[in-house]
């Protein structure tokens, strides 16, 4: 009949799928064994591997990873990973105030090579936004320019969507490098950058973005100029004037007030 026929198509169509499904497991399981660091690899890997190659099924391929107490290893495995992170941002966050630190002893000759090593113990013990942000900024002061964009770029990888305020900086700042660089194009698409981000931050908390989006402005006029798009360049630097005439005259009222 037409549904018995209906109902084995449905049988073979979904047993073809399985077996496609199956065939892509098997090349993925393949590939991983292939990037396993297998001088570092323990004993249980090895067994898996040379079973899997000689294949054997997924029960052997289990048995062999599998152990007793093996949940109660991993439980305190997860709890020792914890310690060590908890310890390593704590030593981390050290390194980087001590990187500040010296900089700020201005009768030493050799602080900023002092403060640089503090700030690679820093990164290498626990890297975050913070002292990849600040490493770069003494980076870009000390005219280190492709060094500073590699710290900035490693700051990105912590700055999220919704981190408003932090994105704007990083990309004024890496605008600021490019400069420095006199690649002007990639100066003005950084600004430009931080200057979109400025703008939905100001919708959020006005107040706070005033300054942020007027440097940016004045960034992006002075970039402009260097790059001779003069008409743009009048534009930003005309917006970022009113804008310092608004702090200023906000200025002005609190300390008169």
């Amino acid at each position: 009949s037409v549904k018995e026929w209906e109902e084995t198509a449905t049988l073979l169509r979904d047993s073809k799928d399985d077996f496609e499904n199956i065939k892509i497991s098997y090349i993925r399981q393949k590939e991983v064994f292939d990037q396993i660091d297998w001088d570092n690899a323990n004993a249980r890997l090895k067994l898996a591997k040379q079973l899997f190659y000689e294949g054997a099924g997924v029960k052997m391929v289990n048995d062999a990873l599998l152990f007793e107490d093996r949940e109660k290893v991993i439980s305190n495995l997860l709890k020792e990973k914890e310690r060590i992170t908890k310890n390593s941002e704590n030593f981390s966050n050290e390194e980087l105030l001590l990187a500040l630190n010296s900089l700020r002893d201005i009768e030493d000759v050799n602080r900023f090579e002092k403060a640089t090593l503090h700030f690679k113990k820093s990164i290498e013990l626990y890297e975050h936004f913070t002292n990849c942000f600040e490493y770069a900024f003494v980076l870009y002061h000390q005219n280190h320019l492709n060094d500073a964009l590699m710290a900035y770029n490693e700051a990105r990888k912590f700055a999220g969507s919704e981190e408003l305020l932090r994105r704007s900086h990083l990309y004024n700042n890496i605008g600021l490098v490019y400069k420095k660089m006199q690649r002007f194009d990639d100066a003005v698409a950084n600004f430009s950058e931080a200057l979109s981000i400025g703008r939905l931050l100001a919708e959020k908390s006005p107040d706070e973005s005033v300054s942020t989006v007027a440097m940016t402005l004045l960034n992006l006029g002075s970039s402009n100029y260097d790059a001779q798009n003069f008409q743009d360049a009048e534009k930003y630097s005309s917006e970022a004037l009113v804008l310092y005439r608004k702090l200023s005259e906000a200025s002005d009222k609190y300390l008169s007030g």
